[in-house]
């Protein structure tokens, strides 16, 4: 099972190489390779069939995709694919099959707008089968979209008369009716059904998906921000008015019955009237909000925008008013074609929007995101763009339940955010296909969940046909290609998409790209300084010596030295531009010094650790034994026994003994015929009242002393001992006595008189 693993694997990833190239022949025969090792991946069939599809053989690619139909009954996406094939084959009626398969695996995952664009293809296709139209009704009905629902019945009721089926004629009637009982249409095919007559045709079907009509959104509560806000600006008031009669002391008390009266005349139609007593409501002290934002609804609707602009301004002033009223002066700037501030309030609503959906760590990456947007947007002279995103913004937003499609799509794009990429429902509305474009990101969220990756990476193209300029789902594309091991292919992608983003100045988002592209490819050096320069770009100095760090490690992994040394010279002379100075000096300096000792240039290793202790900042202990390691390279015994003593009293004033005794150690073990530093070791274990390691090293000592005919030291170090072991006091005398008595070094050389 092991060998077949490693031969599939194999052919997969030459299959998706040659795919990536352009090879599609080459590509058919690897991915049928893998097939022969394990036949029934889904996977693998419909990646064989889309090189089917690109080689020019809509036959095997068809045959391919009824396979991964066979072996994935839960995936919509095989069916789809065989439905557009066999469309192109003229067979109608196996495409309307495998779409109305398609639609039901769509309506089972609640995705009632691509089950709603399934089923018109399904009807265009088949437009006799009440079963195709009966579902397609339904799953308007599902997707919210009334209007269309009541036709579908009435078209459904139409085909039933004209196959004498009466009954389930008038039972269609009937559903129509429930859904819109003043619906005129259904009415009158009600009175042509009972007169004998066949019920008059509704109309065609619409072939494609489309928003819900404006004016049927606006009768969902809550239409958009600004009708929301109006709504509750009335409750508001009219509880006030209610309870009146219970806090009937200060300013407020008294201005409420010029506030009853204001409401009573603005429910009259009385506009002139109502808006004298809010402004009289006004300055007799009732300064609230509500009150603001009311009367400025009743100025616009008198056609006085530049009376109403103040009020509205004062209304966004309170948190729960401000999106609303941003939304408000940007539809009164609509409405007067003034596009820049129509798009500045829009954007501003958005962002107040989101950011309430959003964590609020997000939030200081969602605003600067919004910020950008703001500036490129001023910085564009053509009106085009600003329009297709007010149109989307207001779109979006006038759609039944906005609320929680905003939370929704929140949700969707904080996959991104887990994977330290940060962007906001905004760009997804900036692109002439929003709906196509979140819906994507649904989609492939949940086949990457099942680990479908060929059909989530289908679901991306099908989305970037539509959407090509929304660099999300660029990034989904290389997160699924990366997924499978196709580090190649998702680097490119991330590239292409970081490249993108700088072209658009929004530089902050082209460094999370290249931070994503880093997950992948850690060791790439030249991504490494594609992101320094970005973060350099932004001012980001203190992240891009971060980096600094990870480029030098990647060199150092991959063996480069001399690149590695170059990578923390860079970055110390862009170290004066970062927040702290001297405590990236103290961070570099100790690397740099510490390659140089690699390297066996002591001399410069030297200078850099004298550089590092003119910092005024306290050394690093570590960084202290490194230089003391050093001055005994050096043959500079003295100065580094010196730096020994002052790190050893520092340690003892900072009551550090463990850390005192990792460095005694560490530079015995390295250091072992350095005298003084075993002498060293004993004296601080027996200020710690350590006396058998201290007799232990001691004896070590000794030893090396007398082997080396150092004789006085040794008599210092067997005193020290005897001192430590009274009860070998004897022993020790006597070995004193030898030693003293011996010719020292200096007098056995001497020549005889």
């Amino acid at each position: 099972m092991a060998g077949k693993r490693k031969v599939f694997e194999q052919a997969l990833r030459e299959g998706h190489n040659y795919a990536w190239d352009g090879q599609w022949k080459q590509a058919v025969a690897a991915y049928q390779r893998a097939l022969q090792e394990f036949p029934d991946n889904a996977d693998v069939h419909m990646y064989l069939a889309q090189a089917y599809l690109s080689s020019g053989e809509p036959a095997s690619a068809l045959a391919a995709y009824q396979r991964a139909c066979e072996l994935r009954p839960e995936d919509p996406l095989p069916h789809l694919r065989a439905g557009a094939i066999l469309a192109e084959m003229n067979d109608a009626a196996g495409a309307a099959r495998h779409l109305l398969a398609a639609a039901d695996i769509l309506s089972a995952l609640k995705n009632w707008s691509r089950a709603v664009e399934t089923l018109e293809q399904a009807v265009k296709l088949a437009p006799e089968d009440p079963a195709a139209h009966e579902r397609l009704a339904s799953a308007y009905l599902q997707a919210g979209r009334t209007q269309d629902a009541v036709r579908a019945y009435l078209v459904l009721a139409h085909l039933f008369q004209r196959q004498n089926e009466r009954e389930r004629a008038l039972e269609c009637i009937q559903r129509a009716l429930n859904i819109n009982p003043r619906s005129a249409a259904a009415r009158q095919a009600l009175e042509a059904l009972q007169q004998g007559a066949a019920p008059p045709a509704a109309g065609t079907v619409r072939p494609t998906a489309e928003a819900v009509h404006k004016e049927e959104a606006r009768e969902v509560e809550g239409a958009d921000p600004a009708e929301a806000l109006r709504r509750r600006a009335l409750e508001t008031l009219a509880e006030a008015i209610f309870q009146s009669v219970e806090d009937n002391t200060g300013a407020s008390a008294r201005a409420l019955p010029t506030l009853a009266q204001a409401v009573d005349a603005q429910s009259r139609g009385a506009l002139e009237q109502a808006v004298g007593l809010f402004m009289q409501a006004l300055g007799q002290g009732l300064d609230w909000p509500a009150v603001h934002f009311n009367l400025a609804v009743l100025l616009q609707q008198l056609g006085r925008w530049e009376e109403a602009v103040p009020y509205i301004q004062r209304a966004m002033q309170e948190p729960d008013y401000a999106a609303g009223a941003h939304f408000a002066l940007g539809q009164g700037y609509q409405a007067r074609g003034q596009t820049p501030q129509a798009l500045t309030y829009f954007l501003e609503a958005l962002k107040l929007l989101e950011l309430r959906a959003a964590g609020e760590e997000l939030h200081p990456h969602l605003i600067g995101y919004y910020d950008a947007l703001r500036a490129q947007c001023a910085g564009d002279r053509s009106s085009e763009g600003a329009l297709v995103l007010i149109s989307s913004i207001v779109d979006f937003l006038s759609s039944p339940g906005w609320d929680q499609k905003v939370r929704e799509a929140r949700r969707r794009l904080d996959r991104f955010a887990a994977q330290g990429f940060v962007t906001s429902l905004a760009e997804a509305l900036a692109t002439p296909d929003a709906q196509s474009a979140l819906e994507a990101l649904a989609f492939s969220e949940e086949y990457m969940r099942r680990r479908w990756f060929a059909s989530a990476e289908e679901e991306c193209y099908r989305a970037l046909a539509r959407v090509p300029g929304y660099l999300p789902l660029h990034l989904r594309l290389a997160e699924i290609l990366a997924l499978q091991g196709r580090t190649e292919a998702a680097l490119e992608k991330y590239i292409a998409v970081a490249q993108t983003y700088r072209l658009r100045r929004q530089n902050a988002q082209a460094v999370q790209v290249y931070r994503m592209a880093l997950q992948c490819a850690p060791l790439d050096t030249a991504l490494r300084r594609q992101l320094i320069e970005e973060l350099l770009a932004i001012q980001q100095v203190d992240h891009a010596l971060e980096e600094y760090i990870q480029l030098a490690d990647a060199y150092y992994h991959l063996a480069a030295i001399d690149e590695c040394i170059a990578a923390y010279q860079e970055a110390l002379k862009l170290a004066p531009r970062a927040g702290d100075r001297t405590a990236w000096e103290a961070r570099l300096l100790p690397r740099l010094a510490d390659l140089y000792v690699q390297s066996f240039d002591w001399s410069r290793a030297r200078e850099i650790y004298r550089r590092l202790s003119a910092l005024p900042a306290p050394e690093d202990p570590e960084t202290t034994l490194r230089r003391i390691d050093l001055a005994f390279k050096l043959e500079e015994i003295d100065a580094g026994l010196r730096e020994l003593d002052r790190l050893l009293e520092r340690l003892h004033r900072e009551q550090s003994a463990d850390q005192a005794e990792r460095a005694l150690r560490s530079l015995v073990e390295a250091w072992p015929a350095i005298a003084p530093l075993q002498e060293r070791m004993a004296d601080w274990y027996i200020a710690q009242g350590r006396a058998e390691e201290a007799i232990q090293v001691l004896n070590a000592l000794g030893e090396m002393q007398l082997d080396a005919g150092m004789t006085e030291d040794a008599v210092r170090t067997v005193r020290k001992l005897a001192a430590l072991e009274p009860d070998k006091a004897g022993d020790y005398q006597r070995l004193l006595d030898h030693l003293l008595q011996s010719p020292s070094p200096r007098e056995g050389t001497d020549e005889p008189g």
